[in-house]
């Protein structure tokens, strides 16, 4: 085989090229290492944006333009926030000098492994802003305001929640502190500060009289988790936390008055007064009220047997002695009389209603309608006129002979409700309602046909409120 000759005059021709290539390319390195002396290099990326071949203040420029200027936002321990905008500080962001750092720190030389690699790099900016105006916002702060007004007081006020602990020892603000952290929040660019996850509240030592306050308070705090619940019914009156501290006695120096074992004192005027008032509210027995006819019209009534008293002396000394011992229950309370159904409105809606100015009557029973029925009530032209008020049914019997003076009148069913006035059925009448009350009427009593006495005999109770009225 025959050898392949290269002839000399090409051969140098080619490693001339070749050399003239490779000076070439190191020619074009310096360049390029040269221009990204003053630039950055390939494949750089600053706070996520592409920085190849940029100046610091092409980036700088491009930073501040791209910037937001949050406002700066302060969360205190009740969780109230403040705020201040980045305008009103005069607030303002240079990264010129981080971006020199970078710029400095990168090797121009090894640019082309940028070829090869991507670069993060992160530039913090220097701010700048009004000191005097942060140092006025954070002074205008409520909580910076109270932590300068309160002297790490403790004490036990009365609210509309009851008794609560102003405790300013344990979380006590550091204003002090507080500022500097703003401050240096502010110039690293957080725009949001929480004051308790920057532990800046802190306790105190409590003096021995402070001490004594807190012994205190815990036992007005375990008192205040009775529950007490009065059931007047179709209402219910509670004692709890909000109202039952109003019992204990507080002496003028704030300190509450103890027993001889050491126990809270009660006072007796105050459960007094409480079982008063509750009488007074709910006790309907002689009292005035208003009742809804069913023609539908307002009546008023003050006059009656039927209505609820509430026996004071055994509520007053029932009262007493739970709070003294401690006791959490519902209580239905003790009753010298007791009406039908209990409640501020304790007619309910199971009832007899008697209009006798259009001589009917009505039975309602849970609400509803059982009967509806013409009656004769007391004869108006001889003064025996039946008599308005709301009384109750007190008995029910059969077969009974009515006897009065120059009459004995025999009745299958007779129910009184005021004295020798009552609701019984009539076999001598053939006709009810209209005006036959007036010259033709009753002695006093509630005559009713036969049909609808059976009825309302059969479904009425003793102790129904019976509403009587013109």
């Amino acid at each position: 085989m025959k050898k392949k000759y290269i002839p000399v005059n090409k051969l140098k021709k080619m490693i001339v090229f070749v050399g003239m290539l490779c000076v070439g390319a190191f020619m074009f390195y310096l360049v390029m290492t040269w221009y990204y002396m003053s630039r950055f290099t390939i494949n750089t990326w600053i706070n996520g944006i592409y920085c190849t071949g940029k100046t610091v203040e092409e980036i700088n420029s491009e930073f501040l333009q791209i910037a937001e200027t949050p406002s700066v936002r302060i969360i205190d321990l009740q969780g109230r926030e403040y705020e201040i905008t980045a305008q009103e500080l005069f607030y303002s962001v240079d990264y010129t000098e981080a971006l020199r750092e970078l710029l400095a720190s990168q090797k121009a030389w090894r640019w082309p492994v940028g070829l090869f690699e991507r670069k993060e790099l992160t530039a913090s900016p220097k701010t700048d802003y009004d000191e005097e105006v942060l140092h006025d916002f954070w002074e205008s702060l409520s909580c910076v305001r109270e932590a300068h007004e309160d002297d790490a007081s403790l004490s036990i006020l009365w609210t509309e929640e009851g008794y609560l602990l102003k405790d300013m020892t344990e979380d006590r603000l550091d204003i002090e502190a507080g500022f500097t952290r703003l401050k240096d929040a502010v110039e690293n660019g957080r725009i949001e500060m929480n004051l308790v996850d920057e532990e800046l509240y802190r306790a105190v030592e409590t003096t021995e009289e402070q001490k004594q306050i807190l012994a205190q308070w815990e036992k007005v705090k375990d008192f205040q988790k009775l529950e007490i619940i009065f059931d007047m019914g179709d209402e219910q009156i509670v004692l709890n936390q909000s109202n039952i501290g109003e019992f204990l006695i507080r002496e003028e120096d704030g300190n509450f008055l103890e027993e001889e074992d050491g126990s809270l004192a009660i006072s007796r005027d105050k459960t007094d007064a409480f079982i008063d008032s509750l009488a007074d509210e709910y006790d309907t027995y002689k009292k005035e009220r208003t009742f809804v006819s069913t023609r539908g019209d307002m009546i008023t009534l003050a006059k009656g047997s039927y209505g609820t008293l509430l026996n004071r002396e055994a509520e007053k000394k029932y009262l007493y002695d739970a709070l003294v011992n401690r006791i959490s229950e519902v209580h239905v309370p003790e009753y010298e009389r007791e009406a039908y159904h209990r409640g501020l409105n304790d007619i309910g809606n199971t009832y007899i209603e008697i209009d006798m100015t259009d001589q009917k009557m009505y039975l309602y029973k849970e609400g509803e309608c059982l009967v509806e029925t013409d009656i004769v009530t007391g004869n108006m032209s001889k003064r025996w006129g039946t008599p308005e008020g709301v009384y109750y049914v007190y008995a029910k019997q059969k077969n009974r002979i009515l006897r009065g003076q120059g009459y004995a009148s025999p009745v299958k069913f007779w129910m009184p409700v005021n004295g020798n006035i009552g609701i019984h059925d009539a076999g001598w009448r053939n006709k009810f309602g209209g005006e036959i009350y007036k010259t033709s009427g009753s002695h006093g009593c509630i005559n009713t046909p036969y049909e609808n006495m059976k009825t309302i005999y059969e479904e009425v109770e003793v102790g129904v409120p019976v509403v009587m009225f013109y």
